[in-house]
């Protein structure tokens, strides 16, 4: 299994490796990161694969807040139909975290990271962008299904939920005559 990412953090790179859930490998994997591969041994733990430094700054979120318990990177596959090529596909989502709420109660939660241009119709400047936004309705769709009978929670967070930053107002497009 080869996999393209921007950015990996191994568990012994972490300020609590011990929160870090990971699936063991069962054999050895390559993943190449900018163009080089690195090679995970089998019976070591999956590296924390971060495809943006969005989801590079959420990784370290996770490991330094002390209400996020434990969690993993991309931890499942989840089958969805793509309705763009209109084939069977897999999703696999960026984040599982398990949260300690201020209320004590703690809830499982599965993350995924992106842009709000790709998560939001009304965001698409595109129809590349609108296309995504398609797409990522269907993978979201299955994976919401997928939780609900796990007893997790599904959630999509953009650059306003991890950054803080003021959603813009929605565009009205003009209407030609």
């Amino acid at each position: 299994m080869a996999t393209g990412a921007k950015n990996i953090i191994l568990a012994s790179d972490l300020v609590h490796p011990d929160k870090y859930r990971a699936v063991i490998l069962g054999r050895d994997t390559t993943f190449k990161v900018n163009g080089k591969e690195i090679v995970v041994a089998r019976g070591e733990k999956h590296p924390i694969i971060c495809r943006s430094r969005w989801e590079m700054a959420f990784a370290r979120f996770c490991d330094t807040n002390q209400d996020v318990l434990e969690w993993a990177s991309e931890p499942w596959q989840i089958p969805y139909t793509n309705p763009i090529k209109k084939t069977q596909s897999v999703y696999i989502p960026d984040f599982l975290v398990a949260v300690r709420q201020q209320n004590g109660r703690i809830v499982k939660m599965l993350i995924e990271i992106k842009p709000a241009k790709e998560a939001l119709k009304e965001r698409a400047n595109s129809a590349i962008d609108t296309a995504k936004v398609i797409e990522n309705q269907a993978k979201w769709k299955a994976a919401e299904w997928w939780c609900q009978r796990r007893g997790l929670i599904f959630r999509i967070m953009t650059e306003h939920d991890l950054f803080g930053t003021p959603q813009p107002k929605t565009r009205k497009r003009s209407k030609s005559r």
